[in-house]
């Protein structure tokens, strides 16, 4: 028998739109206006291990955001740990047992709770084989759906759509990554475009620390040394490139704002300026060519961060792209994005919706 209490299912139209964040958003705010709080995801990928238990890392940073220190296995109750092809060929007979562990992880999950904010994985269609998609879960726990539109020329028509897909279980929509200037006129036009169902709630603008990446995840994912320790995890929001002279550099670092330089190890010239500009927050020296002692010395003075990859200077630019596509709302980023959420949102409304109610 599940647990009855109230949940809200947070999907998206693809992958990386911003759900996570506002499951950590709102799930804050809620928590300010004293509601108990429950974070689920009922399928997610395996990223590794955290002290001997697998987990999908995405999911464990929001629980932990969120402060529901459960255990993994009761949030996260199921793991696709390899290629997802073979996961259903190996799970092809299996469906009735995955969707009856995942019920039984939320009734442990939902005791003593007022709202379980569930995450779909990837977005509303994958899961869809086994019965495990935004349509099946909702069903399964009750839920109303909320979709996190990522914003582009063409989200309305995406809405419409996926409106004739999820039927009257989509209740919610917001709008994520909105240029500052498009805010007005997308949410003019949705209003005449969406009739009814679902209600538009607001438009999360476009911000630069949000979109920005911690140093630590630079490194990560670089596989770098790091030759001179940061004091402080700052968030990185935009690249620069040291390919230039020493003149030009002035000025192009004079207009940099929370940025991390890629240069050439064998380009001391560029390090020394770029160590003694507050707006570079980082260096990456790229091809394993490792700076001058004095280099290393100035920049332990200052505590500012040297990370050391073995790539050439173009490869080190493409995987750190690929990473700012990536964003996970955690530490500083995490009131950044509930204040957003709090301004741009009308939570009241889905509050109200929600019928919620304190035991």
């Amino acid at each position: 028998m599940l647990e009855v209490v109230k949940s809200l299912l947070v999907t998206s139209l693809e992958s990386y739109s911003g759900k996570s964040g506002f499951i950590v958003a709102f799930g804050k705010i809620l928590e300010d206006l004293g509601f108990r709080i429950g974070y689920f995801k009922p399928i997610g990928i395996y990223t590794g291990k955290v002290k001997d238990t697998p987990v999908d890392e995405d999911a464990l940073i929001t629980a932990e955001s969120l402060g529901c220190e459960e255990k993994f296995k009761s949030i996260c109750p199921v793991l696709i740990n390899k290629p997802y092809h073979e996961f259903v060929l190996k799970n092809y007979g299996n469906k009735s047992a995955l969707i009856e562990k995942i019920k039984n992880a939320y009734t442990k999950l939902a005791k003593n709770k007022d709202i379980i904010l569930i995450e779909s994985i990837i977005d509303y269609a994958v899961g869809k084989f086994f019965e495990l998609d935004a349509v099946n879960i909702a069903k399964l726990f009750n839920s109303k759906i909320l979709v996190v539109a990522k914003y582009n020329d063409f989200v309305l028509d995406k809405i419409l759509a996926v409106k004739d897909k999820l039927g009257d279980l989509l209740e919610f929509v917001v709008f994520n990554y909105v240029p500052m200037h498009k805010r007005e006129s997308l949410l003019e036009l949705a209003e005449k475009m969406i009739k009814d169902k679902p209600l538009v709630l607001g438009a999360i603008p476009k911000d630069p620390m949000l979109s920005g990446v911690f140093i630590s995840e630079i490194a990560e994912t670089l596989n770098g040394e790091i030759l001179v320790e940061f004091e402080k995890d700052e968030i990185i929001e935009e690249l620069l490139v040291g390919a230039m002279s020493t003149h030009t550099a002035m000025t192009y670092f004079r207009s940099a704002k929370n940025s991390a330089l890629i240069v050439a190890g064998d380009r001391p010239d560029l390090q020394v300026i770029a160590l003694e500009n507050p707006n570079i927050k980082c260096l990456v020296l790229t091809r394993n060519i490792e700076p001058p002692k004095p280099i290393l010395g100035k920049a332990k003075l200052l505590k500012k961060p040297i990370i050391l990859v073995k790539d050439d200077t173009a490869n080190t630019i493409e995987k750190i792209h690929e990473l700012f596509g990536k964003i996970r709302i955690k530490g500083e980023k995490v009131e950044r994005m509930k204040n957003l959420v709090k301004k741009y949102i009308d939570t009241s409304k889905l509050v109200e919706h929600l019928s919620l109610t304190k035991h």
